[in-house]
């Protein structure tokens, strides 16, 4: 029989020869199929419970997590002395206080300084990321992931991923990539405008925002 011809068995199922794996071969008696060894060695033909693919719901880490991940991230890339320079660029200015950058998103108030970022919009409250304990807080109280406080942190990625994009306009990606590099030397640089997007899609799920409610 030539190989890689799919051709009706007598019991009803089908015979195909696979020539580059041969995977499959004729048993004895007609209508039958047997198991080649390679299927085994190579995870084919499986019959028991396939494992479940990763998911958000079930291998990542919580949206919290993730969030404090990316803030610290961003914190340490805006904190470093290139990058300052770009943020002014892009339209951060000095405030009053000594090594404090500002920028006005869209009527939130953000601050940048090497205690943390701030992130503030008047009548719904304060987002904060502390960099001396690694803090996500959400009006003075620590984020554990809820409602609380979730319209200030999309306010906050949306202006990470402009940010992002728009140096990846004056860079291009290999160069807005490399950035965490020389900010980061001895991490795995975090890829922000991806991040930001991830959590963004997960911030619109309630049961992938976290632990809390």
């Amino acid at each position: 029989m030539r190989r890689g011809v799919t051709v009706p068995l007598r019991a009803g199922g089908v015979r195909q020869s696979d020539p580059a794996s041969k995977a499959w071969k004729d048993s004895t008696g007609p209508g039958r199929l047997r198991r080649s060894p390679v299927v085994g060695a190579r995870g084919l033909g499986h019959t028991g419970a396939m494992p479940s693919l990763p998911s958000y719901a079930k291998g990542d880490p919580p949206v919290d997590d993730r969030l404090r991940s990316l803030l610290e991230a961003t914190h340490l890339r805006w904190t470093a002395p290139d990058e300052r320079r770009r943020m002014r660029a892009f339209g951060f200015r000095p405030a009053v206080e000594p090594g404090v950058l500002k920028r006005e998103w869209h009527g939130l108030a953000v601050r940048v300084s090497e205690a943390g970022i701030r992130a503030a919009r008047p009548g719904r409250g304060e987002l904060a990321w502390i960099a001396a304990d690694h803090t996500l807080l959400v009006d003075g109280a620590p984020y554990t992931g809820g409602r609380s406080g979730v319209g200030l942190i999309q306010e906050l990625l949306d202006l990470i991923s402009a940010y992002e994009r728009w140096v990846e306009a004056r860079e291009g990606r290999e160069g807005r990539i490399r950035r965490g590099v020389e900010a980061i030397p001895d991490r795995r640089p975090v890829n922000a405008l991806a991040e930001t997007r991830r959590l963004q899609r997960m911030l619109h799920t309630p049961a992938r925002r976290g632990r809390g409610r």
